[in-house]
């Protein structure tokens, strides 16, 4: 019995020790957690902050231009699809105009009947609609989503950016990014913040954590934009390089990732079959605009050259914009800085976002389309060159002043891009 005894208490206090082995192996866990978790919360804070002063300074430039120079509320009229000539001091007008008329006039009365706003993808309507289920007001509805979209895009960069860059410099990165001078056409209702976040919900899901979520994004991009095409074409060339350097390759998740960009652009022509009645409607709505896309003036670069380097017919004109020919030739410069970096996808990417909209056609759009490709060169600017901050804060400075400029115009429905 003693024995037994003896044996029972070298049992409770064997188990005594491993509970105390335990609580002592745990506590750094804990305290692990707790750290990640305020790293997390931290990193978040410094997101919203940026968000909000950007947001905030647009958006008071956009009303302050707009009631402050009432007079110009006649100018261009005949765009205003949806809210027609009525209410021409309406609060939501600043951020309503251009494409965003065609956008709001989708989401409330649907494709039928409008073929010339056919041309706009219909992910970004869509979701209007969903959101206006709740709001009712299509306007509110808009700027709502598109103040959600903005901030999770924000905060999905700076994610992205921080497994590349120190938190700080990621940080900065998305206030360079944030100071692009069109980057206002974050806070307006275009699809542009809609586009980012789901292209960087992709990489981020595709070249950091491999996971099959990036299908999910990989579907929906083609329904957005038009420069989704331009996204399977890089990761092709990306692979082939891969390949070709003998580094290894994960042939059915990319596989994978090509056929849902694939399935994408099915489901955009099937949706305009079902919406339309013509599963072409949306290619062949691109000719009623003035600025002559075509696909095959991407691959004649002598077409890309005579425009980029014929007469301009003004600062913001329709086509041969002289905004649009500086800013294709800044951004080509950026191929340098960001090849720098030695991120091919970056490169392949940034070249894919930009060349092609820029050879395309005669002009009219490419600062605006400039604002895909922006983030990467952010990346790189801070890849590479963070040691000279002072040269980054006065560019970026720069930039944001002509922002400010930029969307004071667009609130007066004054032609930016």
């Amino acid at each position: 019995m003693r024995k037994k005894r003896r044996n029972q208490g070298r049992v409770v206090a064997g188990k005594s020790e491993q509970r105390d082995a335990v609580a002592t192996n745990s506590a750094p866990v804990t305290e692990d957690c707790q750290q990640s978790l305020c790293t997390r919360v931290s990193r978040t804070g410094k997101v919203v902050v940026v968000f909000l002063i950007a947001k905030v300074v647009i958006v008071t430039t956009m009303l302050v231009a707009f009631y402050g120079f009432d007079h110009l509320h006649g100018v261009n009229l005949w765009n205003r699809w949806h809210s027609g000539v009525e209410a021409l001091d309406a609060l939501y007008l600043p951020f309503a105009n251009w494409d965003g008329q065609h956008y709001v006039l989708l989401a409330e009365r649907g494709y039928p009947g409008h073929p010339h706003s056919h041309a706009f993808f219909p992910l970004y309507p869509l979701a209007i609609s969903a959101v206006q289920l709740i709001l009712g007001d299509v306007y509110l509805s808009a700027f709502a989503l598109n103040l959600l979209l903005s901030f999770l895009f924000c905060h999905v960069f700076h994610r992205y950016a921080g497994h590349f860059l120190p938190v700080e410099d990621a940080t900065r990165a998305l206030v360079v990014l944030l100071c692009w001078p069109t980057a206002f056409y974050l806070s307006v209702l275009y699809s542009e913040a809609l586009f980012l976040l789901l292209l960087f919900g992709f990489l981020y899901c595709h070249d950091l954590r491999k996971s099959y979520l990036s299908l999910l994004f990989a579907l929906l991009l083609p329904l957005t934009r038009g420069q989704a095409a331009f996204i399977p074409a890089a990761l092709v060339v990306v692979l082939a390089l891969r390949r070709l350097q003998g580094k290894p390759i994960d042939y059915r998740y990319e596989t994978c990732n090509l056929a849902a960009f694939v399935a994408g652009g099915l489901l955009y022509l099937g949706f305009f079959q079902l919406a339309a009645g013509d599963a072409f409607s949306g290619i062949k709505a691109q000719d009623s605009f003035v600025f002559g896309n075509a696909l095959t003036n991407v691959f004649n670069p002598t077409h890309f050259i005579v425009y980029l380097f014929s007469a301009t017919q003004g600062v913001f004109s329709y086509t041969h914009a002289l905004t649009d020919k500086l800013f294709i030739i800044g951004t080509l410069l950026g191929i340098g800085i960001v090849a720098r970096t030695g991120n091919v996808l970056w490169l392949t990417l940034y070249i894919m976002l930009l060349y092609p909209v820029a050879a395309m056609g005669t002009g009219g759009s490419f600062s605006r389309f400039s604002l895909i490709a922006a983030p990467f060169l952010a990346l790189a600017v801070w890849a590479r060159y963070a040691r000279h901050k002072r040269i980054i804060y006065s560019i970026a400075a720069i930039f944001f002043a002509l922002q400010v400029f930029f969307a004071g115009r667009f609130a007066l429905n004054l032609w930016v891009a």
